[in-house]
């Protein structure tokens, strides 16, 4: 295994993983059955085709509201939570739980028989690669309101049946009862789009109070695009001397503004013309440097797709700067700790600015 920042030589040629990809920037595939036999890739439609080097997917569903989500874990970067808001439609989520077979069924292959057809699933264990989707077998029935029969042939040999069901259930069956547990699914749970108004930091960056680097009051708020990278730094803080070149590079691609916290506009000015700086850059009063260093505190960094959104897992909050976020004209969108990446940020800016 090759750690994530082991720098690999090439001749004179040096790079970390993470800054590159090694699926040529490939799209992920959503394939939904079209009830035949066939499948058709939906992954642009739905937002799911994210621009990652993706090597293991599990599915569950995490909310129990019928839908199927997703989890994808990547090479090098981030894990993606896909949550599925999209239509839905009936159901029948079949858990095991063995007595005279393994605990869990695995192996157990159920079939479900309504409307004139047959669906059959088998509870598997270890359903790709380094990954496990829900113990469970999940039955998509569209308008069906009943199943006429539910058989469950268990590893051990033996075969149970169930007449008569109603869909939209959570069922449980133990192996050999006659009884099985059945519950409702939760309310679906989505996010609604928020408004301008209601994003906190998006309010925050507007009413705070900046100078410009000769001293005299400036407003961020015309300094906001349709699409913009908000970058919170200070000249005396670790690496951003490095970061500057990578936010000018980013600044062809998208708007770019940095505010500088803590420090005095001299300090400011100094740096922006030691680094050669042409992206706007704001130096923010005492109070509205505070509550913005304290920003990543709080935030979990989402990006809000059709399929219902990526959700970063497995990032900590921490407290400081430098941080960037990606604004658009519904609020912030996503938060990088530390440096940003111009690989992730790319990324990122594609996904959010698709269709506009």
């Amino acid at each position: 295994m090759v750690p994530h920042d082991r720098e690999i030589r090439r001749g004179e040629r040096k790079f970390k993983l993470g800054e590159k990809s090694f699926n040529g920037y490939e799209h992920d595939r959503v394939w939904t059955g079209n009830g035949d036999g066939t499948f058709t890739e939906v992954g642009w439609a739905t937002g799911g085709d994210l621009i990652v080097d993706s090597r293991a997917c599990a599915v569950a569903d995490f909310d129990r509201d019928g839908r199927m989500d997703l989890v994808v874990r990547t090479m090098y970067e981030r894990s993606y939570f896909l949550h599925n808001e999209g239509e839905a439609g009936r159901f029948l989520h079949v858990r095991l739980a063995g007595t005279r077979s393994n605990r869990m069924g695995v192996g157990a292959r159920v079939t479900a028989h309504a409307g004139g057809k047959r669906w059959t699933g088998e509870l598997t264990c270890g359903s790709g690669y380094l990954s496990q989707n829900e113990p469970a077998v999940h039955f998509g029935l569209g308008s069906l309101a009943r199943v006429e029969r539910l058989e469950i042939r268990w590893p051990a040999g033996h075969v149970q049946e169930f007449r008569d069901l109603a869909t939209n259930l959570y069922v449980t069956v133990t192996e050999g009862s006659s009884e099985l547990k059945a519950e409702p699914p939760r309310p679906a749970l989505s996010a609604p789009p928020r408004r301008t108004e209601d994003d906190p930091v998006l309010a925050l960056v507007k009413k705070g109070k900046y100078s410009d680097l000769k001293g005299a009051p400036a407003s961020a708020e015309n300094l906001l695009k349709e699409v913009t990278l908000l970058h919170v730094w200070a000249p005396s803080c670790k690496g951003c001397e490095k970061e500057a070149a990578t936010l000018e590079s980013l600044s062809k691609d998208v708007a770019v503004l940095a505010i500088a916290v803590e420090s005095k506009p001299e300090q400011v000015r100094e740096f922006v013309e030691r680094r050669r700086v042409t992206y706007p850059v704001l130096v923010a009063d005492e109070a509205t440097g505070r509550a913005l260093a304290s920003v990543p505190q709080g935030t979990r960094g989402v990006v809000r797709r059709q399929f219902g959104g990526w959700f970063e897992l497995g990032t900590g909050d921490e407290r400081g700067i430098p941080w960037t976020g990606l604004v658009d004209g519904s609020g912030l969108q996503r938060v990088y700790r530390g440096p940003v990446k111009r690989f992730e940020a790319m990324l990122d800016i594609l996904s959010t600015t698709r269709g506009r």
